[in-house]
């Protein structure tokens, strides 16, 4: 069956302890059947490196069935507010917020436009 949709877009910017991101990363890999184009969205902050980028670079390479998958790495932000692992921290792109949607949004049009 085709999908409708043009792609799957992973935003990761969740705080959580190493082993449950290693697991997160693990479980993306091993389904079958994503044949969409594939984004994944990291914030580049030193604070933000709970999923390691050898975990996301793994992450793509077992992605074997989608026919792209592309990464952007965005920095900076701020200023932040309190937990690490809360919206108003780098995790949730604060400061940074019209420049994510912004790449998701062109990032949806390419996929559109390579569909038709």
């Amino acid at each position: 069956m085709r999908s409708l949709l043009p792609g799957l877009i992973l935003a990761l910017f969740g705080c959580t302890p190493a082993i449950a991101a290693e697991t997160f990363v693990k479980d993306i890999e091993t389904r079958p059947g994503v044949t969409q184009r594939v984004l994944v969205i990291k914030p580049g902050n030193p604070v933000a490196s709970v999923i390691l980028f050898a975990d996301v670079n793994s992450l793509i390479e077992g992605l074997k069935s989608a026919p792209k998958t592309e990464l952007i790495r965005i920095a900076g932000g701020g200023p932040v507010q309190g937990d690490p692992c809360e919206a108003r921290h780098y995790h949730g792109f604060i400061g940074i917020e019209d420049e994510v949607v912004r790449r998701i949004a062109d990032w949806i049009k390419t996929s559109s436009r390579a569909k038709q």
